[in-house]
């Protein structure tokens, strides 16, 4: 069985999910298999994921600070503060708008107002994908929240169809990172619900 989730690019031809069949144990294991090549791919060698992330964040909060309205800006900020063990509600409730966003049109815009509207029409840009991939995949190992979990795979489909415009360090490493963050989240899950492959 092959994985066909991440097989065309997400941003052009968006994958909506409704219906999508379960097939078991082999889809899990085209899942892994799909990721595992991904990430052997790029040869990522790295365990300490929360370091890596707050580290790689730190980095480029100035990059992103020309910006400071900008998504990217706000979803490195927002990571920073997880990682930091800030328990603010507000981490809560801005992610889950940022995902409702990109549930409802699949796109992520570069930039919003104060009320959540676009601001521009920008949204093929990949940092703001994989910033929001990463920060789903942070706050459900940290909360167990199934909501964010949800959106972490469907973003690391994406993340994975635009290998190819990965082009910058900076976004393989958050994308790799992300992936190895994704994986852990569903072994987490399949022990937790005593489930083997």
């Amino acid at each position: 069985m092959k994985y066909e989730h991440s097989q065309t690019n997400r941003l052009e031809r968006p994958c909506y999910y409704m219906y999508t069949k379960y097939y078991g144990k082999e889809f899990l294991k085209a899942y892994f298999s799909n990721r595992i090549t991904f990430l052997n791919k790029y040869n990522l060698k790295e365990d300490n994921y929360f370091t890596k992330i707050y580290e790689e964040s730190k980095k480029n909060l100035k990059y992103f600070s020309r910006n400071k309205d900008s998504t990217s800006y706000q979803l490195i900020c927002l990571l920073i503060d997880m990682i930091e063990g800030d328990k603010n509600k507000n981490i809560y409730n801005v992610l889950s708008t940022y995902i409702k966003k990109y549930e409802v049109s699949k796109k992520l815009y570069q930039q919003y107002d104060n009320n959540f509207k676009p601001v521009g029409i920008q949204w093929k840009k990949i940092d703001p994908y994989i910033l929001l991939f990463i920060a789903c995949g942070v706050y459900f190992l940290q909360n167990e929240n199934l909501k964010f979990f949800n959106c972490q795979l469907k973003l690391g489909d994406l993340i994975i169809s635009l290998d190819n415009k990965l082009e910058t360090p900076k976004f393989k490493e958050f994308a790799l990172i992300g992936i190895s963050i994704e994986m852990n989240s569903v072994n987490k899950l399949l022990v937790k619900h005593g489930l083997e492959l």
